[in-house]
């Protein structure tokens, strides 16, 4: 704990925090985001063939 608070530990710290933030940052175009919900639902489902008849 004393290593976290002592000014080389902050340092570190914010170095690893920020370049984790400059990878997630650089990742993020990346996610691909599926808005249909019923691609997860099996097909012999009962909600899956009430949404096709919708």
């Amino acid at each position: 704990m004393k290593r976290l608070l002592s000014k080389k530990g902050k340092i570190i710290t914010i170095v690893i925090f920020s370049l984790l933030l400059v990878v997630s940052i650089a990742l993020a175009p990346i996610v691909k985001i599926n808005y249909d919900m019923s691609s997860y639902l099996p097909k012999d489902s009962v909600t899956k063939q009430s949404l096709k008849t919708m």
